[in-house]
């Protein structure tokens, strides 16, 4: 075998590798600003107002870093996201 081929085969291995490393994704739906005092109140039945409008794409994020936008969409009993673009 050639270093060429060697290399090629290494290459594929590697990526092998790589496809098979699981990731974890989050999908970022709004924020909100609370005082500590406000924190302190909240109780069940409570409700925080995000900084999101209904009709507004979601963030996808990877290691903090956005790499898509979507849509909440049900699958089923699921929440799923519809992916409208993806960051370059």
């Amino acid at each position: 075998m050639s270093n060429e081929q060697a290399q090629l085969e290494s290459r594929k291995l590697s990526q092998g590798l790589v496809d098979k490393v699981e990731v974890e994704v989050e999908v970022v739906l709004g924020a909100a600003r609370l005082t500590i005092a406000q924190l302190e109140k909240l109780g069940p039945d409570d409700l925080i107002e995000l900084n999101h409008a209904i009709n507004e794409p979601v963030s996808l994020r990877l290691n903090g870093q956005t790499f898509a936008y979507g849509e909440i969409v049900t699958v089923g009993d699921q929440f799923a996201v519809r992916i409208d673009r993806l960051d370059a």
